[in-house]
């Protein structure tokens, strides 16, 4: 969670290091550590109440609903955000390889766990995968140079169904029919239906699944329909599949939409037809085209974010349409077409909040652009309270680009009161709950009595009893219509967003409580379960608001998610 610290001039004065808080001051005592010595800075600025608390860019207020003035709350079920990075890069000559490499690095935001890359010659294809970062799977050039090809697709993940397990690294590969690898970034939400029909005598082949991830789901869908096109085409057109291999393909793309319910953009290797993309109905989640002019002719580049084409010397064409699949043939042709109806373009809001890097350009909304005009709206929020601030303060790392704008708006001074740690990662898309805690932000400070509470210290509450908690004498939430607003100001045909992580209404409609609790169960909820004794992390909301102080965590680096609770 993002947001932006606001000093207030009405409270305390802040000591040096080393001075105790005045209403603290006793007898003089040895001189405590550096650590110790931040400690007790932070803990007079709230003991004194001079720390006011603004939470920026992706507040959860909207999502907590009091049902009775006095009475028990309701949460709303809201769909957690999903993310990977996936790139996809075709040239007429040479290696693919390091342009994968490079483009993965480019996209390690969206995904730490694991990291996988395939290429092919189109006579075989040289796959290798693992757990890690990016530059430790693939760490020695030996290894990247058994990835021979001029084209091939790379993955990072964050796993949101399924497990951790290096098995389920991508991409995955079925053999049948051609001999398909797929990477994948999104969540079926009609996965277990899904299984049953490919587990059932409904399937071409009753087909068997090796793991949880909805992603081999994915794959052996579209591998069933393509099945089918190929016996459609030999028993009812009397056809040569052989010369209608990519007509087939789109066929294929077509009744597979059909079936899949969610969110997911895709990239696939498919011998003898080329490489594929493609994008669900609703465009939730992100898929970018580029390109770039080659000696023997143009070539291409499918990614996650287009962030990823620069340093490989790409250049954005546009977005992959919503239910639009797009084929680069083996002689580097483009042939796209609509393979599903496309109502509207429904983008997720958290790409642009959190997910995407401020230097990408998602369905043409600049994401930098769109974090200034959330600090636009915050700034007036502020003005409206009628605060006096001395300075405006960005934690974590991700909201600097509001609080500089807040900054600007409020003439006020902008500082950087704590410095992340640039050789970790996002602690936000760790695997578990325990994990992110190790080295939070809030360990150098977190003897001031803060509680996080099922990883938002919003759930369940309200704002007086949020700041309550924090200690703050203020709280400000960014507004989810100010969210929406920002969005549409910046590209005006889009209609609406998808906004399931505040308002819990999934723009494929199919979400439920139910769905919500087996993705707890099942996926990375379970893995958080035993992030704190005596509490279990929901995705679905639904405990009260008794509030239990926790155990402080250990001090660490920085982190990028965690709510307004900290001060420097």
């Amino acid at each position: 969670m993002s947001f932006s610290m606001l000093h207030s001039r009405g409270g305390a004065a802040v000591p040096a290091l080393g001075e105790p808080c005045a209403r603290h001051r006793a007898a003089p005592a040895p001189r405590p550590s550096v650590q110790k010595q931040l400690q007790g800075q932070a803990r007079c600025r709230l003991a004194g109440s001079s720390t006011l608390y603004v939470a920026g860019r992706n507040g959860l207020q909207s999502a907590v609903q009091q049902s009775a003035r006095g009475g028990s709350r309701h949460v709303q079920a809201r769909a957690p955000p999903r993310m990977c990075g996936i790139i996809g890069v075709f040239k007429h000559e040479g290696e693919a390889n390091v342009e994968i490499y490079e483009g993965l690095l480019m996209l390690q935001h969206r995904g730490q766990d694991s990291a996988g890359m395939v290429s092919t010659d189109w006579r075989k294809f040289y796959e290798y995968k693992a757990n890690g970062l990016v530059k430790d799977v693939f760490s020695q050039q030996s290894r990247l140079d058994t990835l021979k090809g001029s084209v091939g697709i790379g993955h990072v993940r964050y796993p949101t169904a399924g497990s951790a397990s290096a098995q389920e690294a991508q991409p995955f590969f079925v053999n049948s029919p051609l001999g398909i690898y797929m990477i994948h970034n999104g969540n079926l939400t009609n996965c277990d239906q899904l299984r049953q029909l490919l587990n059932s005598s409904t399937s071409f082949f009753n087909r068997h699944l090796r793991t949880d991830s909805d992603s081999e789901v994915l794959l052996n869908v579209l591998a069933d329909e393509i099945h089918r096109a190929h016996q459609r085409c030999l028993l009812e057109d009397e056809c040569d599949p052989n010369r209608k291999k990519m007509d087939m393909v789109f066929e294929a793309g077509e009744a597979t939409m059909k079936l899949l319910k969610g969110a997911y953009s895709c990239i696939s290797l498919i011998k003898g037809v080329g490489l594929v993309a493609f994008r669900d109905p609703n465009g939730i989640r992100p898929l970018v085209l580029g390109k770039r002019q080659g000696r023997r002719g143009e070539e291409w580049c499918v990614a996650s974010e287009d962030c990823a084409f620069g340093p490989i010397g790409f250049e954005r064409v546009r977005d992959v349409r919503p239910g639009e699949m797009i084929i680069i043939d083996e002689d580097g042709r483009l042939i796209s077409r609509q393979v599903a109806e496309c109502e509207s373009l429904t983008p997720c809001i958290f790409e642009y909040i959190y997910l995407a890097r401020p230097d990408s350009i998602l369905n043409s909304i600049p994401v930098y652009n769109f974090q200034l005009g959330l600090g636009t709206r915050l700034a007036r929020r502020i003005k409206e309270r009628g605060w006096e601030v001395d300075l405006v303060c960005p934690v974590p790392d991700g909201s600097r680009p509001a609080a500089i704008q807040i900054s600007a708006e409020l003439g006020l001074p902008y500082r950087e009161g704590l410095v992340k740690n640039r050789y970790v990662g996002r602690t936000f898309i760790m695997p578990d709950q325990r994990l992110r805690e190790v080295r939070p932000l809030l360990g150098m400070l977190g003897t001031l009595g803060t509680l996080l509470w099922r990883e938002f210290v919003a759930h369940g509450l309200s704002e007086e009893e949020i700041c309550r908690v924090l200690g703050a004498d203020g709280l400000i939430y960014q507004d989810v219509a100010d969210l929406l607003d920002c969005g549409r100001d910046l590209n005006p045909e889009i209609a609406d967003f998808d906004d399931s992580c505040f308002t819990g209404k999934y723009v494929t409609g199919d979400i439920n409580e139910a769905y919500l609790r087996n993705l707890e169960e099942q996926g990375r909820g379970k893995r958080r379960g035993g992030a704190r004794p005596g509490r279990k992390a929901s995705l679905i909301g639904g405990n009260g608001a008794g509030a239990k102080k926790q155990q402080p965590a250990s001090a660490g680096t920085g982190t990028d998610r965690l709510p307004a609770s900290t001060s420097a």
